[in-house]
């Protein structure tokens, strides 16, 4: 069964700064973890629950996987650098995690 990909809005706002290019291979790969959430290359990040990354050219894209949900979320987007894993914006994946789980009722 597939995932549904959810893009939250500081990542959405990240991935139009860029060039478009880049925006259509971000895009590519956030939408391709609907087939499969633990593609080859992903990493767990260190230090945060249920939090993954993939690499994409010099940017990583930052998601949470939420089995019971069968939902990808897209956290952020970022250029590599020493400040990439750093202020990840969990409190917008808590938010769309309970948005999903009151339309799903779970």
């Amino acid at each position: 069964m597939d995932y549904r990909v959810y893009i939250v809005s500081p990542a959405k706002r990240e991935i139009r700064k860029l060039p478009s290019s880049t925006q259509v291979t971000l895009l590519k790969t956030a939408l391709s973890l609907a087939k499969d959430p633990r593609p080859q290359g992903y990493a767990a990040i260190v230090g945060q629950e249920d939090i993954f990354r993939v690499r994409v050219g010099r940017y990583r894209v930052i998601y949470s996987i939420q089995d019971h949900l069968q939902a990808v979320i897209v956290i952020t987007v970022r250029q590599r650098s020493e400040s990439t894993y750093k202020n990840i914006p969990v409190k917008d994946r808590s938010e769309k995690i309970r948005e999903l789980e009151s339309l799903l009722g779970q």
